[in-house]
């Protein structure tokens, strides 16, 4: 069961928002966001945004948004995913119940809908926004989105990492994968 659980839960973390756009070079995003020097976005990316911004009542909601839609695809078969989950499909503590589970996630997973991508990405972005941001943080991510450069103040706001710890009656990572596919609760009958 741990095994199961362990193998949701690197899937939720490579679906997360873990960067922030696809226009720049993340690696030098990373730098700029880490040493205060991110004043915005090229007008290419805001360009994409924009598109997506009219979805959320917060424009910084689009940034994660978007960033999921664009990486999940990649994440998923390139991000060795699917072997994580093949791996786990033989593991000799996995009920047939659960290898049957994991058998077709790895099929939806591969042959996911935009509609079924929309959601996840819209679902993990609402939980990030509502409970692992600063309000700095969504302060720093509307002026972002809408292309306003930000302050010496919004940076620092940036790099203040946030200690949410939540339990697992709390909160479940899986939700937001599973119930866009119709498959959350084949998953609770598992566990």
């Amino acid at each position: 069961m741990r095994a199961l659980i362990s193998a949701f839960f690197v899937l939720n973390l490579f679906i997360s928002n873990i960067s922030y756009a696809q226009s720049v070079d993340e690696q030098e995003l990373a730098r700029q966001l880490r040493e205060g020097e991110f004043v915005k976005y090229p007008p290419e990316y805001l360009a994409e945004l924009k598109e997506v911004i009219g979805l959320f009542d917060h424009p910084g909601k689009s940034i994660p948004y978007l960033t999921c839609f664009n990486h999940i695809e990649t994440n998923l078969t390139k991000g060795g995913i699917v072997e994580e989950f093949n791996a786990y499909i033989d593991h000799p503590q996995i009920t047939a119940k659960q290898k049957s589970f994991m058998r077709k996630s790895v099929n939806r997973l591969l042959n996911i809908t935009p509609e079924e991508k929309s959601g996840i990405c819209a679902c993990n972005t609402k939980d990030t926004w509502d409970n692992l941001m600063t309000p700095g943080h969504r302060t720093a991510y509307n002026k972002m989105a809408q292309g306003i450069p930000l302050t010496e103040k919004d940076n620092k706001a940036l790099q203040k990492k946030t200690n949410v710890v939540r339990p697992a009656t709390e909160y479940d990572p899986m939700a937001c994968i599973f119930k866009p596919m119709n498959l959350y609760n084949e998953y609770r009958r598992i566990l």
